[in-house]
């Protein structure tokens, strides 16, 4: 069955946090990091998307993402290549 989802690369800004005794001047070093996450979008809109890493048909989802559209930069929708069965052959899980 296919998804009836897109699959995506997401872009995103990650907030970060200090645990450690940090010097505030120091804070001024911190440059943010950008992270990327592959899934199905299962939902968006102008505030927040939500991607499903895992798909059970189309109706069921395991381990989420949210990602507020403040923190992201880019999404680009990935396409499946179509695999015939003379390239799988011999490749049969047993």
């Amino acid at each position: 069955m296919e998804p009836e989802y897109k699959l995506v690369k997401v872009e995103w800004i990650d907030a970060q946090i200090a645990t450690d005794l940090i010097d505030i001047k120091d804070f001024k070093k911190t440059i943010p990091k950008i992270c990327s996450s592959v899934g199905y979008l299962l939902y968006e809109d102008e505030e927040r998307l939500f991607l499903g890493h895992f798909l059970f048909g189309n109706d069921k989802v395991k381990c989420c993402q949210f990602l507020p559209k403040g923190m992201v930069k880019s999404i680009s929708e990935l396409k499946l290549a179509k695999v015939n069965q003379k390239q799988t052959k011999g490749r049969e899980r047993k």
